[in-house]
């Protein structure tokens, strides 16, 4: 049996091979070929390269291109060959993955429903939270909320099987009715990413700190950190930030730092494929900040308590699943995240106990135990697809 992986993930064409920063053949298409013979990842497709970006085939793995599009005009435009990609995909022998939410996994899933066909869902967002005020902007964004929200408890209703990347906040808003349910990160952690021991810390003069994610979006409040470095400038505390990402929204970002008279203490260095290099940015850093308006499960929080750093983030998704509630923030709180940065650079100690808990807490993340989870579910999957 082959697995078909449906999805809104966005690929580009590297010499012929649709590429991507982490949804890369071994990072993330392999996995499904420990209980399925092949797989085929289904996805957005822009025809233009991106420098550092991998494939996503490889051995037994092929990808089909949806036209890559942005926004809802761009969507409308290419409507009709998307229904009809989605409409001719073979799906014999198959077993279907829909990471959701997404457009291109909403319309396949009712592709299916008329054809009749099983799915199970990978829930690994949650669109109530993507599409609020501050994450997008949109005349119609609230209908967008409603619709993408209802339609995702849908799914987790007439899914023969429901994977969360968390282990409760998701579940509560987007309840599965099948008994073959489970949670699990999207991320694979090798050993190499977890360091041997906790940071030790004295009085710092200058507090340097780390926010990784993509752009496209304000999902990540990349605005409210640079408000918060501005606060921050007022009260003589010296702080300096680099943002680890790129998109759209980086040049808004970039200027927002400059009206702010900040961008001295900011650094944007784009995206990184590079591990080795990603990794240095961790070591290199005091305080990991997330103060996001969305999340599933962030890898890149699990990520930075691999690498022994004390963690600030908002109570969205599973955030609070991972890090101390005392340094769970508000959303769009510059203020309050603030206020945990400048208790953190008072208290070395604490940010000692952060460092070593959170180490601690990373190890159930390891790649290994995750995909004996991720196993089991591929398992309960394929076999109620043999079912009549």
């Amino acid at each position: 049996m082959k697995a078909l992986v449906v999805f809104d993930g966005r690929f580009y064409n590297n010499s012929g091979l649709p590429s991507s920063y982490h949804l890369t053949y071994d990072l993330f298409t392999k996995r499904y070929l420990t209980e399925f013979d092949s797989v085929t990842v289904v996805g957005r497709l822009f025809n233009k390269p991106d420098d550092g970006a991998q494939s996503v085939i490889g051995n037994n793995a092929t990808f089909i291109g949806i036209p890559g599009y942005v926004g809802p005009k761009q969507f409308l435009f290419k409507l009709p060959s998307i229904l009809k990609l989605l409409w001719n995909i073979d799906l014999k022998n198959t077993a279907v993955f829909l990471r959701t939410p997404g457009t291109i996994p909403f319309i396949f899933s009712l592709i299916l429903f008329v054809k009749r066909k099983k799915f199970a869902v990978e829930v690994v967002a949650d669109p109530h939270d993507q599409l609020s005020k501050g994450s997008v902007e949109h005349p119609i964004r609230m209908i967008f909320q409603k619709l993408y929200s209802y339609f995702l408890k849908w799914q987790c209703r007439k899914a023969i099987g429901a994977a969360y990347v968390t282990k409760s906040a998701l579940q509560k808003r987007y309840p599965p009715k099948s008994d073959l349910t489970t949670n699990y990160t999207s991320l694979n952690l090798g050993n190499e990413w977890f360091v041997k021991e906790p940071k030790l810390y004295d009085k710092l003069d200058t507090i340097n700190l780390l926010n990784v994610g993509m752009m496209v979006q304000l999902y990540k409040a990349q605005d409210v950190i640079l408000k918060t470095i501005s606060i921050l400038k007022e009260r003589n505390i010296n702080c300096f930030v680099t943002f680890v990402g790129d998109g759209e929204y980086r040049a808004f970002l970039e200027n927002l730092a400059v009206k702010l008279n900040i961008k001295n203490q900011v650094k944007f260095v784009g995206k990184v494929s590079d591990r080795e290099l990603l990794q240095k940015y961790y070591d290199d850093s005091d305080i990991f900040i997330l103060p996001s308006r969305q999340e599933g499960l962030p890898r890149v929080m699990i990520e930075a308590m691999s690498r022994a750093l004390p963690c600030i983030g908002t109570d969205v998704g599973g955030i609070s699943e991972l890090i101390n509630q005392s340094f769970i923030i508000a959303v769009d709180d510059p203020e309050g995240l603030a206020e945990r940065i400048e208790y953190f650079i008072n208290n070395p100690n604490i940010m000692e106990l952060e460092s070593k808990r959170n180490l601690l807490t990373s190890e159930n993340y390891k790649g290994e135990m995750i995909q004996k989870r991720r196993n089991s579910f591929y398992q309960g999957v394929k076999e109620r697809n043999y079912e009549d």
